[in-house]
């Protein structure tokens, strides 16, 4: 193919080959892609480049489109991570005890007083010359119990069979091998050797008292088991603690619990207290955990920063052509860039915009190219004093007026805004079965085996250890255990409260649900449940902002209106308003959001691919046409050329012949 490059070229190449230098016949093949180059080639060239410039352009947009998706990405996970993030409860002074809470708890600040705390009844005989000395003969009756104006006892009363012969030492490990609540033990002093007798377990109704029949006859004085007597009429035996509750004021609200731990007692939280601060309560800060949402601020960043990354490549001005990028002052590009860093500025103090950013700790780069970068001091101070900081600048967040509204998520469609009120016309339950009476504590055959459905879930046949139980929590906790210990996927809680067994789920809600398959007459007794019993939980009913809610147990989805996919927990025991709740969105979620809108069909970036794919589908179709057009008249050209060749051959030919007769003609004369 000649290589011109304008029509003019075109025609003095054809001239040069009709009226030039020549041999007589003409190069048809440059003749003819002269012509063509004429014809057809300068705007196929210029079609084909074209089309590679929008063939580049929207290989550079499509890279932009891959950058904004997983930046989007990224953002929904920001947005919705701190749904996720644990609550830290965190003790001012960590010396008190422990604190952890689950996400029932509402973020704030809460009190701790320990008054007390829990502790075991202890006794001491008095003093033995050694463990080898004999003690006596007779009946030490040892009962678990309250003490107090008079002993309260739990109807545990285990009887010791001490017979004559039998040393101090035998008549502690009597009372050990015997199940009574109470552990003894040998304690030497400079005085000699005591029995000393404490409770198995800490708590106000895990005190004890020791009657005895004396085989002497005489059960008061302290001569034989005498001397270990501790009951209300006679306490021969020193004191060395009482049993005692734990108590607390927790935000002043009194608790008590038999041991040092309070598990249930408050809503979400599990206090475990080592020492009494009488006068001086601690403060529960109950907060996100702050080192996850640090990590979610870098990750903002570094995804962020990649994208005007993209940016500043795919535009990239610096002198030379070399050095371009591919959407050079593309103006498309810059519309894109402009919507997108106006969302920084609207965050960032930097920028000029409100500075929910800013305030973390966000800053410009010293490229001043819109990257940003975190002042690590300053993020730490303003951390220090608003642990939300990083959720409020960052994710979608929903704050309550009520401390029994929590938030649980939101869909990206559902509208920020204030919605009141939250209106319970219906509390949420667990599933609840409670025993109308109680029998006796001895678990053996015939009163020892139970099976219970829990979900669907069967329990199959459940055996209880068999024995005398010390109280009716101890049963209930022993039944609790086993039910447990045969479920996969369930559970269940069982309790005693002082009058009443109770079953009980540990979630509410109607896909809940518990039923006694079987339990054995004698356990039934006891625990006054009866075989074939079940009962379901109850969904909660309500509304948000007049709008619609639907109950899944006490977390509700609303369904209609602006706050159409927002869903909270409400923490109600009672009927009524529960105050309101305001959805805000972060950068994230709006950076969400921008993205999601420029995908759209309608959106910017949409618009910019479809545009693109259009002009490369034009320009496609009319180069198509143009390399047909250009093959035809190649055929054609080629064709009248050679014709005109053979013409100018024979001519030619002709030529040749009548130089060589002339010649002859000339040689003859």
């Amino acid at each position: 193919m000649t290589s011109v490059t304008n029509s003019t070229d075109t025609g003095n190449a054809i001239l040069s080959q009709l009226t030039g230098n020549y041999d007589g016949t003409l190069d048809v093949p440059t003749v003819v892609e002269s012509l063509l180059f004429a014809e057809t080639g300068i705007e196929l060239n210029s079609q084909n480049e074209d089309l590679a410039e929008y063939q580049d352009k929207l290989a550079a947009f499509e890279l932009l489109q891959g950058g904004m998706n997983g930046f989007r990405g990224i953002m929904n996970e920001i947005s919705t991570a701190f749904q996720d993030i644990s609550l830290n409860g965190t003790l001012s002074d960590e010396s008190l005890g422990s604190v952890s809470v689950s996400d029932e708890v509402s973020e704030g600040s809460y009190s701790l007083e320990v008054l007390n705390l829990a502790s075991k009844q202890s006794i001491t005989s008095g003093f033995y010359s050694s463990g080898g000395e004999t003690v006596g003969a007779g009946t030490l009756t040892i009962e678990t119990g309250t003490q107090g104006g008079s002993f309260s006892g739990n109807g545990d009363a285990v009887a010791v069979n001490v017979t004559a012969g039998m040393t101090v030492s035998d008549v502690v490990n009597e009372i050990n091998a015997s199940g009574a609540g109470v552990t003894a033990y040998l304690v030497n002093t400079s005085g000699g050797v005591q029995i000393a007798m404490t409770s198995k377990s800490t708590g106000l109704s895990n005190g004890f008292s020791v009657s005895v029949s004396d085989s002497d006859g005489n059960n008061n004085d302290l001569n034989g088991l005498s001397s270990l007597r501790y009951d209300d009429g006679v306490k021969n035996a020193s004191l060395g603690q009482t049993a005692n509750d734990a108590n607390i004021l927790f935000d002043g609200v009194a608790l008590s619990s038999s041991t040092n731990n309070f598990s249930g007692s408050i809503q979400g939280f599990d206090i475990q207290v080592n020492k009494v601060n009488v006068g001086s309560p601690a403060t529960i800060d109950v907060s996100s955990d702050i080192a996850s949402a640090k990590d979610m601020l870098e990750e903002f960043v570094t995804a962020y920063n990649s994208v005007i990354e993209v940016f500043n490549h795919l535009k990239n001005e610096e002198i030379g052509d070399e050095s371009k990028g591919a959407l050079f002052r593309d103006p498309d590009l810059k519309l894109l860039e402009r919507s997108f860093k106006k969302i920084a500025e609207e965050h960032v103090a930097g920028y000029g915009g409100s500075g929910d950013l800013g305030a973390l700790g966000l800053k410009l780069t010293d490229a001043n190219d819109f990257t940003i970068e975190i002042d690590e001091t300053m993020l730490q101070a303003k951390l220090d004093t608003d642990p939300n900081a990083i959720k409020n600048a960052l994710a979608q967040v929903a704050l309550p007026s009520d401390p029994n509204v929590s938030f649980v998520s939101a869909e990206s469609y559902t509208k920020s805004g204030i919605y009141s009120p939250i209106n319970v016309t219906s509390v949420a339950s667990v599933a609840s079965l409670t025993g109308g009476a109680t029998g006796s504590r001895f678990v053996g055959a015939g009163n020892d085996e139970l099976s219970v459905t829990v979900n669907g879930e069967s329990t199959g046949n459940v055996t209880l250890a068999g024995g005398f139980y010390g109280s009716y929590a101890e049963l209930a906790t022993e039944i609790e255990n086993k039910i447990n210990a045969n479920l996969t996927s369930n559970s269940i809680s069982v309790s005693y409260d002082g009058s009443a067994f109770q079953f009980a789920g540990v979630d509410k809600g109607s896909t809940y649900n518990i039923s006694i398959d079987s339990m054995e007459a004698g356990l039934e007794n006891s625990t006054g449940m009866t075989s074939g019993s079940s009962a379901t939980g109850a969904d909660m009913v309500a509304s948000v902002g007049g709008e619609v809610a639907i109950g899944v147990g006490n977390v509700l989805e609303v369904l209609t209106g602006d706050a159409a996919g927002l869903k909270i927990k409400v923490n109600a025991t009672t009927t009524g308003d529960y105050g309101s709740i305001e959805l805000s969105d972060g950068i994230a979620k709006t950076f969400s959001d921008w993205v999601s809108d420029s995908f759209n069909s309608d959106g910017l970036m949409n618009q910019i691919l479809t545009n693109y794919e259009d002009r490369i589908e034009s320009k496609e179709e009319r180069i198509g046409k143009l390399e047909t057009r250009t093959e035809e008249l190649r055929i054609r050209y080629s064709q009248e050329y050679s014709k005109i060749n053979s013409t100018l051959i024979a001519m030619q030919q002709t030529q040749t012949q009548l130089q060589a007769q002339f010649d002859a003609w000339n040689s003859d004369s």
